[in-house]
């Protein structure tokens, strides 16, 4: 059997040992109660080799054990993966509102004191102006008997033509 079938390889220069499958080919001639066969060997196939065939078929079981192992364990990292990834998107998206919140509080505040830092120099400008310009104005004489005229007509203006007595009307 075999050994023949080795022998004749070798002979072909056919390695037998480094092939999954043996080509053979068999001739049966003769009457049935006496037959004749001859076989020949055609080449071989397949990269497992012939000479263990049990151990091809747990290789075979093995790699796709393999594969099978390594597909499991690319998915359940891509999960993992993808799972850090969103986690670390909420944490960055949590700071980038924290950050946001405590910025406009900071922004609020100085626009306040910078309103109020303003508000201040302004109205202290403004009220010593007016407090200039009315004492100048005060100071003045001339004015201060214009505005004595002007309150004594404003006194004798009757648009209603009553008779008003004199001395009701004030002098300042």
């Amino acid at each position: 059997g075999w050994n023949q079938i080795s022998q004749q390889a070798a002979k072909l220069g056919i390695n037998v040992k480094q092939s999954e499958y043996v080509n053979l080919l068999f001739n049966l001639s003769g009457p049935i109660k006496d037959p004749k066969i001859k076989y020949n060997l055609l080449g071989s196939d397949g990269s497992q080799t012939a000479g263990d065939p049990a151990a091809g078929g747990i290789n075979g079981t093995i790699d796709q054990g393999k594969v099978a192992l390594e597909a499991e364990a690319k998915k359940k990292f891509d999960e993992a993966t993808g799972k850090a990834k969103e986690e670390a998107r909420k944490a960055l998206d949590s700071i980038h509102n924290a950050v946001q919140i405590e910025l406009n509080k900071q922004k609020a505040d100085l626009e306040k004191k910078a309103k109020d830092a303003i508000g201040k120099q302004l109205g202290d400008s403004l009220s010593k102006e007016a407090q200039k310009t009315i004492d100048k104005v005060l100071k003045n004489d001339k004015a201060k008997e214009e505005v004595d005229k002007v309150k004594n007509d404003l006194l004798k203006f009757n648009p209603f033509k009553k008779k008003v007595k004199t001395d009701t009307i004030r002098k300042n």
